[in-house]
């Protein structure tokens, strides 16, 4: 019966790192393309985002995407491939 106490610390433990997503956190993204970028410059705005651990699930007429981008990635992001602006709006796992 000792090791319960250790049990329950240790779940306690895993369950809040885990509420916390490891410090990852999903940020809800709004990404705006230049007009006079094509789709050329979508495909690579979007290949970029993913090599940043950003996912993106909405693409509207080439020009806006709606997606996942971690908020420390937004500045890495910013000017390339057409990218004007992100919006976020941050939850946590």
């Amino acid at each position: 019966m000792k090791t319960l106490p250790k049990i329950l610390a240790v779940l306690s433990i895993v369950f809040v790192i885990g509420g916390q997503g490891f410090g990852y956190a999903k940020t809800n993204s709004l990404v705006i393309l230049d007009d006079e970028s094509g789709m050329d410059f979508t495909d690579s705005a979007m290949a970029l985002i993913s090599t940043h651990c950003g996912e993106i699930y909405h693409v509207f007429r080439g020009k806006v995407l709606i997606g996942y981008i971690p908020e420390d990635k937004v500045n890495v992001l910013l000017g390339k491939f057409g990218i004007l602006n992100v919006y976020q709006n941050t939850i946590f796992n």
